[in-house]
């Protein structure tokens, strides 16, 4: 699957973008794409260095080619968006009123209480991210590496698993790539990655990863992200 790139200098672009479209965008100048082609598209926010991702189907017509985004995905992209500012947040809702905002304190977020799995080779980011997750009012178990992972997801019910590109033997994208496959778990996965190589990204998100995080990150951005997944995945499970 090929990839096509898109870059917004901050999120209101992304939200304008967005609220321009019905579930497509515009393919960039001087990308080519063939009707029906399943395209990888990746998002990159400059301002903040947020990088996410989803697939589209290419529609070629006479006025020009475009990329269409299957309800769920388009749903998550302006659920991102929502995050710019309280007045986009504001119109998001009023059109689907299915989606909230972002809140910007954990006693205003759905998702509270829920159970997490942390998988990370390192003690001492284990350790952060516990106490990260912990201190938002989630429940967090820990993996050390990818068999201990799937031991544990075998076992015991999660709403979502935070899990590191660099582990012990199995490699995070491997780790991914099991649970969506061998386990059929159709749950968040938030992948975390040291790497700025782009490959991996593509790599983690074709492997079956809802989002991306680059590390270093602040615990706010952090919580935004997997609060935001949780809330997306209670929206998924109310109206499916």
């Amino acid at each position: 699957m090929r990839s096509v790139a898109f870059q917004y200098e901050t999120l209101e672009e992304l939200a304008y973008s967005l609220d321009e479209g019905d579930f497509e965008l515009d393919v960039p100048p001087n990308v080519g794409v063939s009707d029906g082609e399943w395209v990888l598209v990746l998002f990159e926010i400059e301002g903040d260095g947020h990088l996410t991702a989803a697939a589209a189907r290419a529609i070629v017509r006479d006025e020009g080619s475009s990329l269409r985004f299957a309800e769920r995905d388009w749903e998550r992209l302006r659920h991102l968006a929502c995050g710019c500012s309280r007045k986009s947040a504001e119109r998001a809702r009023s059109n689907s009123p299915c989606l909230a905002s972002l809140a910007p304190l954990p006693n205003r977020v759905s998702g509270i209480g829920s159970r997490v799995l942390v998988t990370d080779g390192e003690p001492l980011v284990r350790e952060m991210l516990a106490a990260m997750l912990e201190g938002v009012g989630l429940i967090v178990d820990v993996a050390t590496d990818a068999d201990e992972a799937l031991a544990r997801l075998r076992c015991r019910r999660y709403d979502l698993v935070v899990l590191d590109g660099q582990l012990p033997g199995m490699t995070g994208v491997e780790l991914c790539r099991a649970l969506r496959c061998e386990l059929s778990l159709d749950l968040p996965v938030l992948f975390l990655s040291a790497s700025t190589s782009s490959r991996e990204m593509v790599e983690a998100i074709a492997a079956g990863a809802d989002d991306y995080l680059a590390k270093p990150f602040r615990a706010p951005e952090l919580g935004a992200r997997v609060f935001g997944l949780l809330q997306r995945a209670k929206s998924v499970s109310l109206t499916g």
